[in-house]
């Protein structure tokens, strides 16, 4: 494959993934048919099926992508300096914030949010599974330097405690997507965590 075929190749698959992102996010990923993702993107059936072998591989590279955004925001707060609690207050206002912020990362996010039209997947299932199992044992590290420093009770559980951070994140994200109003999960993101934080301290 020559350098221009490859660089053609490339900004087709582009397309089919941006086109898929945005029409999946609007409607569902049971709303939209491979047909219509290709029209809409300007290419045949075909041309999905070439670069994503169907709707399952579609979906697996658009998380990919999904798992790059969490990936990088918490590898880069969790693993900084300062105190470990306020390494988490940090990704959780910066998960939320790019959220807000970022088109892209909003819409793919709300893709695997909502997993009901993802169930007949194994595929993806697990893969959103792997995504949670990452976050969970990044948070639960955390709160494990933040025992040994005194800052939380000795009778905290430690995994209980990350899925509760885990959970006020994204369902403040779930929130955003759903509520027939406006709102804005920066709102209650940061009251939220005084909460949490003060619960493992009692």
């Amino acid at each position: 494959m020559g350098r221009r075929t490859r660089e053609e190749a490339a900004k087709t698959r582009k397309r089919l993934l941006d086109v898929s992102a945005e029409l999946f996010s609007v409607r569902g990923v049971d709303g939209v048919t491979l047909v219509e993702i290709g029209r809409e993107a300007g290419f045949t059936k075909g041309a999905l099926y070439r670069h994503f072998g169907g709707k399952a591989g579609l979906l697996l590279e658009l998380m990919d992508y999904a798992v790059d955004i969490v990936d990088r925001i918490e590898e880069s707060t969790l693993s900084g300096e300062g105190p470990p609690l306020e390494r988490l207050s940090t990704m959780a206002r910066e998960e939320i914030s790019i959220f807000e912020e970022s088109e892209n990362a909003r819409r793919l996010l709300s893709i695997f949010l909502d997993r009901r039209s993802l169930v007949e997947d194994e595929r993806v299932l697990l893969a959103i599974e792997g995504m949670r199992e990452s976050t969970l044992i990044r948070i639960e590290k955390a709160l494990t330097e933040a025992r040994g420093a005194g800052d939380i009770s000795r009778s905290v559980n430690l995994r209980a405690a990350a899925e509760s951070l885990r959970f006020l994140i994204f369902g403040l994200m779930e929130r955003s997507l759903y509520s027939s109003e406006s709102f804005s999960p920066s709102s209650l993101v940061g009251p939220m965590l005084d909460l949490y934080f003060r619960g493992l301290a009692d």
